[in-house]
């Protein structure tokens, strides 16, 4: 799927960073796109009344920060940011796990929060909260896991050496490997063969020991994957259903409605009015 990332400030103007630079942005919050995922992340204040002075400026984003996530964004904060998430009202069945100076200025702010020692991130599927810089790469891996594909996230998160979310006792490195493989290639007919191929095992050996791991086959595993996929394009973009089937892996798209009316009850059509209506697209 086609993605694009924007950076954007309250006024649309630059901000100014912690090394005194300045860095430009695209825009400003108040443009009416619908996001996937949005990261807030930590700003530094010299002293309580500049940090006052931050806080009540950015009261601003509360209205497009819940907006924004009644229209389905993942939104993830790291440091202070967490309190404009708390401002919104977004985190009210959540501790912010925030430093100990931290703590002391967000009982100042609202006493009625819930807080918890800085030492994990606090993940509750639509709000990711960050501790701090240590774990502030894993929060953005796993918010642009949810907005894009669960393979784009794996694949990230490969790449910049982090943990995965889910780990599994019977798997073996090399059937972690071959799940990572199918997540990139699952838009590929020839998929399955090709991880095989990849890992010079025989396809019925790589199913066999997949199932094993995973407790599901490879083929079901692949088909989850476009659907999911699938769904994602349906709600978030205007493509056509013919070119989803088409970026999703399926070169037959009457086999493609056919399969997605199966797993979800509606047709592809109707799937993708229902889920815009529901989130006033």
């Amino acid at each position: 799927m086609d993605s694009e990332f924007f950076t954007l400030s309250v006024d649309g103007r630059p901000v100014r960073l912690a090394d005194r630079t300045l860095f430009s942005v695209d825009g400003a919050v108040t443009d009416e796109r619908a996001y996937s995922f949005i990261w807030l992340p930590a700003f530094l204040a010299e002293n309580d009344q500049q940090f006052t002075a931050g806080m009540s400026q950015a009261a601003t984003l509360h209205p497009w920060l819940r907006k924004q996530h009644a229209l389905g964004a993942t939104i993830a904060a790291s440091g202070a940011a967490m309190l404009l998430l708390a401002g919104s009202g977004l985190t009210q069945d959540m501790a912010l796990p925030l430093s100990v100076p931290l703590q002391i200025k967000a009982r100042k702010i609202d006493p009625r929060l819930r807080l918890s020692q800085p030492t994990d991130l606090a993940d509750r599927g639509d709000i990711i909260l960050s501790p701090g810089a240590a774990h502030d790469a894993a929060a953005v891996m796993r918010g642009l896991q949810r907005a894009l594909t669960h393979g784009i996230g794996r694949y990230l998160s490969a790449l910049y050496g982090l943990p995965e979310d889910e780990q599994h006792e019977s798997a073996t490195p090399q059937m972690e490997r071959a799940k990572l493989l199918l997540e990139q290639t699952f838009a590929s007919n020839m998929a399955i063969q090709m991880v095989a191929e990849r890992l010079s095992i025989s396809p019925s050996a790589f199913t066999r020991q997949f199932r094993k791991a995973f407790h599901v086959s490879p083929k079901a595993y692949v088909q989850d994957l476009r659907l999911f996929s699938a769904k994602t394009m349906l709600e978030r973009t205007n493509r056509k259903i013919d070119d989803i089937a088409i970026n999703v892996g399926y070169s037959d798209s009457r086999l493609f409605r056919m399969m997605f009316k199966k797993a979800t009850g509606q047709s592809a059509r109707e799937w993708r009015a229902n889920v815009q209506t529901e989130k006033g697209l």
